[in-house]
């Protein structure tokens, strides 16, 4: 009952911009209220001329082009933005109105510092040396990185209160808590870092993936990639790509056909295209999420160091997507992966996928980006924001909630959640030789 949100004028109002085109006996009534209110006359002279809430759109095909452009710069959390809603990408991205930032240690920058400090480490040290130091080296070795980003990004930590200081020095305690993660991992795994922060550009170290529209609109992807790790194989090169996540998200495979989730493939995919020049003979073996926030385990009376350890690693185990190969499991180290291989059969198992699935998977993010380019030449800025086990509160915190005037009881567009194997299921295994 849509009555129960009224509480005032106001808010009655609101519900009749909201059922201003319905023909039921509520709309109706609010239509008498309000009418005959000389304070409300241009507001209703607005309502008369305006659509359904949801059904925003560009009516000029050419002013939509012009607007977009006819060749299209995109990078995956703007493709990721547009899928969430169409009118948030209209507002941040095809009108520019940006909120602006208060200068503090929000998600973004919490992430940016810890990408910042595992980059710097593997660097300056190598995996190698970094498993060999011990405990109070690497503690020194984080303090000093730490210092180094507040000089280069903050401006130094002279003129910030003691309250930022203690919340910037808390990520000691995560960082540290990531690198003894990764000496854990490296001490098995046979891939190598090679790369931080690739940037996919124009003027990259690897070219952008680039998609032509029937239209003739080209889609050409930028961004920068995490980590890339490289395992060498059968004289082959194969690469997986690491994205650090200091947020809550999982990697849920059936996002990808509603056009969400796709940034590790995309730069997968990119380098898999692109990456020869850079990395040699390229195939894929996989993406990851590696969970870069702190761990909180149980722990037991007794239980020594090592073995919290091992309970941290088990529950920040990176998920995504693996090539369905034993060889390429066993060289990432299956207890730290979503894959694993039978201790029965001897084939792998888990979130894995064929090459020639992965080539399908390809064809569908493809599909997904050509359409997003279409509807936008096409003026669709419809405010229809997605819902989903995944993504329950994407209007919250929207910087346009109330330009576009969504309410709690407006329509939304489903996004279904599926099991991995359901997906893999669907997915054609195109003719390939995941072994190179």
């Amino acid at each position: 009952d849509k009555t129960v949100f009224v509480e005032s004028e106001s808010t009655a109002f609101r519900l009749l911009t909201k059922k201003w085109h319905d023909n039921d006996s509520l709309s109706s009534s609010l239509r008498e209220v309000f009418n005959d209110r000389e304070e409300y006359k241009s507001k209703i002279e607005c309502l008369e001329k305006m659509k359904d809430v949801s059904d925003k759109r560009i009516e000029s095909r050419e002013t939509a082009q012009k607007l977009f452009g006819k060749v299209m710069y995109e990078s995956p959390s703007r493709v990721e933005t547009f899928h969430k809603c169409h009118f948030q990408y209209f507002c941040r991205y095809g009108i520019k109105a940006n909120k602006l930032e208060k200068s503090t240690i929000d998600p973004r920058q919490r992430g940016n510092v810890i990408h910042y400090c595992l980059e710097k480490l593997i660097q300056n040290h190598g995996m190698g040396k970094l498993c060999a130091m011990q405990e109070s080296e690497i503690l020194e070795s984080v303090r000093e990185v730490l210092n180094d980003y507040a000089d280069e990004f903050m401006g130094g930590m002279e003129t910030k209160s003691e309250r930022f200081r203690h919340l910037y020095f808390s990520f000691e305690r995560t960082v540290m808590q990531l690198v003894r993660r990764l000496i854990d991992e490296f001490s098995v795994c046979k891939f190598v870092p090679v790369d931080f922060e690739l940037s996919i550009d124009r003027d990259g170290a690897v070219i952008p993936y680039e998609l032509k529209c029937p239209d003739g609109t080209m889609i050409s992807l930028r961004g920068k990639v995490d980590r890339v790790d490289s395992f060498e194989m059968n004289g082959k090169n194969f690469i997986r790509v690491i994205d650090y996540k200091t947020g809550r998200k999982n990697f849920v495979l059936s996002d990808i056909f509603y056009g969400l989730n796709m940034q590790m493939l995309v730069y997968l995919f990119t380098i898999w295209e692109n990456g020869a020049e850079r990395y040699g003979d390229v195939l894929p073996a996989g993406v990851l999420y590696m969970p870069s926030g702190d761990v909180s385990v149980v722990v037991e009376r007794g239980e020594t160091d090592d073995e919290i350890r091992q309970k941290q690693n088990k529950k920040a185990k990176m998920k995504g997507v693996v090539l369905k190969n034993s060889q390429i499991i066993e060289a990432m180290g299956e207890k730290f992966i979503s894959a694993k291989i039978s201790s029965k059969t001897g084939e792998p198992s888990g979130d894995v996928l064929s090459l020639g699935q992965l080539k399908s998977l390809k064809k569908v993010i493809d599909e997904r980006l050509v359409n997003m380019a279409m509807e936008l030449h096409d003026g669709n800025i419809e405010a229809l924001p997605i819902e989903g086990d995944e993504y329950k509160s994407i209007c919250e915190h929207c910087d346009y909630r109330d330009v576009c005037l969504i309410e709690e009881y407006d329509k939304r567009k489903p996004v279904l959640k599926e099991s991995f194997s359901d997906i893999a299921a669907v997915l054609k295994d195109e003719e390939g030789d995941e072994n190179g």
